[in-house]
């Protein structure tokens, strides 16, 4: 089995801000971390009738996800302002069982 470690880091806004403003956000704040080191993925989801949205980093090791600590901490401050976000929380996880398609990810 391979290990794998995730970051979840929840935001609110307005219902109509999921689309737009938070996604537009969200890719800004992340540029250049596909250049970490141990960066495996990210995946940004968000529920329209609540406008609660979650942005999950995926990393190949603990170490890798802990050393993008302060990156993640940026990228979040920025996704809240540029969006008009806030914070709820982030927490960090370790990925007890993943399952993925052969075609994944399918940009």
């Amino acid at each position: 089995m391979t290990s794998m470690f995730a970051r979840v880091t929840t935001f609110r806004s307005a219902r109509d801000a999921v689309d737009g403003p938070i996604r537009f956000a969200v890719q800004r704040a992340s540029e250049g971390m596909r250049e970490l080191p141990g960066f495996l993925g990210l995946l940004d989801l968000s529920d329209r009738k609540s406008g609660q949205a979650l942005v999950v980093t995926l990393w190949a090791t603990r170490e890798a996800r802990d050393a993008s600590a302060e990156f993640a901490r940026n990228a979040a401050k920025s996704v809240a302002e540029e969006g008009h976000e806030q914070v709820i929380s982030a927490h960090d996880y370790e990925v007890g069982h993943s399952s993925f398609s052969d075609g994944f990810p399918a940009s």
